[in-house]
């Protein structure tokens, strides 16, 4: 298991497995999501092509939310419904488009991902209903960690070049630059 993320009620539980394998250990084909209530019954459980990196309940616990490997990001809501997927196009030999990380914000109307397009240094705001694109933004590395701010009007974005964003989350613009990490 890499991820475990509850509904902020406590009362679903999302799973996602994930593997460091050795050189001699053959990766698996496929990994498994699954969607459990707070009495260890499973809800659901659905396979994706590869592991996943990123993982997000939406605060409700009304969607599920991954980032995969293989630079797709899938929604489904608590039946286990799939209600939308992304798919990242392989831009680069050098860096994949893995899908790192998935974040709700509070109310669970948005998705903050990366990267998206194809590009690792891009990350993105999505409709959680819709799965349409509301604003991309330029990191400059992948999207290691993203954060909303508690009312939900600030998106915080970390990148693996040491920056740290602070975007407005209606916009997509910058507020600032938080801090240059090394």
């Amino acid at each position: 298991v890499w991820w475990i993320k509850s509904s902020n009620d406590e009362k679903y539980f999302a799973f996602s497995q994930g593997c460091h394998c050795p050189p001699d250990h053959p990766y698996p084909e496929t990994t498994k999501v699954l969607l459990t209530d707070n009495k260890g019954n499973l809800l659901w459980e659905r396979e994706v092509a590869t592991e996943c990196w990123g993982l997000d309940i939406a605060p409700s616990g009304e969607y599920v939310s991954t980032g995969c490997d293989d630079g797709a990001i899938h929604l489904w809501d608590r039946e286990g419904n799939l209600l939308w997927e992304y798919k990242n196009e392989e831009k680069s030999s050098v860096h994949k488009p893995s899908v790192r990380w998935v974040k709700f914000s509070p109310d669970g109307k948005y998705l903050l991902t990366g990267p998206i397009e194809g590009d690792y240094e891009l990350s993105g705001l999505f409709e959680s209903l819709t799965g349409k694109l509301v604003w991309s933004f330029w990191t400059g590395g992948y999207l290691r960690e993203g954060r909303f701010s508690r009312d939900g009007t600030t998106v915080y974005l970390a990148s693996t070049n040491g920056m740290l964003y602070a975007v407005d989350t209606n916009t997509g613009k910058l507020r600032k630059i938080e801090a240059f990490l090394f």
